[in-house]
């Protein structure tokens, strides 16, 4: 029953994992109010996240403010790209590969919890393609769609964390009752008489050991002559 449960889980964070990366091509705009963010993070997504701004740009004729955004992205990818390599030649702050980066918000309340950062990045980044939307309605319909992804991912990510963590302590549950189990178990055999026979340590073959003693006798002869 508890392997079922543990596999139950596992197939539910696979959803989740899979949903966050269905909603990188939105949830990228962060990268841009990210500092540190992992060498692997963007993946495929760094290609699909411009052709969707600039397909959406160039189909719409209130377009200008995405390109512009999509422009700035695609400046902040390649910057990315070049930071990355060089901590990875020359050395720097070792982070995961496939970490989001540290929000802004977090440099500037360091006692802020980064969850509590992207949460409130998220909410800003709605909050202004909400009033952007009265001036440029691609831009704005853009960024609040990004807002809400970002927090739906966040969410996401959140749960597979808390999900993984109730794993580890499963884990440590099950191992722990499998040894109170076997330890009841031999408790129970050893009073009738019954012992456990452990395997002896294997000896070596009495010509290996004759070779051992008269190679360090031999030893022993050189350290006495010297």
């Amino acid at each position: 029953m508890l392997f079922e449960s543990r596999k139950r889980a596992s197939f539910s964070q696979m959803i989740w994992s899979a949903t966050t990366r269905l909603l990188r091509p939105l949830t990228l705009v962060e990268i841009l109010l990210h500092v540190n963010v992992g060498e692997r993070y963007l993946g495929f997504s760094a290609v699909l996240a411009p052709a969707l701004m600039l397909g959406i740009a160039l189909n719409s004729s209130t377009g200008g403010g995405l390109l512009f955004l999509a422009v700035a992205f695609i400046i902040r990818i390649l910057l990315h790209s070049t930071s990355s390599r060089r901590r990875f030649e020359y050395g720097g702050e070792l982070v995961h590969s496939r970490y989001p980066g540290h929000p802004l918000f977090g440099w500037l309340n360091g006692k802020m919890k980064e969850p509590t950062a992207r949460g409130l990045e998220a909410c800003l980044v709605a909050a202004i393609g909400g009033v952007i939307c009265l001036l440029d309605q691609t831009l704005g319909a853009y960024l609040l769609c990004s807002g809400a992804a970002m927090l739906l991912a966040l969410g996401l990510r959140e749960s597979i964390a808390h999900d993984q963590l109730l794993d580890k302590i499963d884990a440590e549950i099950e191992r722990r009752a499998e040894e109170t189990e076997f330890q009841n178990h031999i408790n129970r055999i050893q009073p009738c008489g019954i012992t456990l026979i452990q395997d002896e340590p294997a000896k070596a073959p009495p010509l290996l050991e004759a070779a051992s003693a008269n190679a360090e006798e031999q030893t022993l002869g050189a350290l006495a002559v010297n």
